[in-house]
């Protein structure tokens, strides 16, 4: 059931542009990757998957940059880690990462709605 939801998705309104905060650019403690990493997810439509293997096709990033880029990029509030789970059993189905340019505000209804439809629920 996984592969029919997101892996990563875009929590960001869908613009024909990518905004990034100015703070994020030019904060020396956050490494260059991540501000890489974080450009190239912004840069997707809301709720379009990216997957690991795009984000590495994108950036020519290891799987270890990749790895700690997205675990900066979720202690900074720039992703957020979802958990799904079956309406009735509660069993977990899986997860999904949500990633956003506004740290800790992340606009993920369309994303919640595919979900419901599956029969499945966000673990809080």
């Amino acid at each position: 059931m996984e592969n029919k939801l997101h892996k990563i998705i875009n929590g960001d309104p869908p613009y024909d542009f990518t905004e990034i905060p100015n703070e994020f650019l030019r904060n020396p403690e956050i490494k260059p990757k991540t501000k890489i990493i974080l450009s190239v997810l912004l840069s997707n439509e809301e709720t379009k998957m990216s997957h690991f293997s795009s984000i590495k096709k994108f950036t020519g990033l290891s799987d270890k940059s990749i790895r700690l880029g997205l675990s900066e990029l979720e202690k900074l509030g720039y992703l957020k880690r979802i958990k799904y789970q079956d309406k009735k059993s509660k069993k977990l189905e899986g997860s999904f990462l949500a990633i956003t340019n506004t740290p800790h505000i992340f606009n993920i209804n369309k994303a919640i709605q595919s979900i419901n439809e599956l029969g499945l629920e966000i673990i809080e």
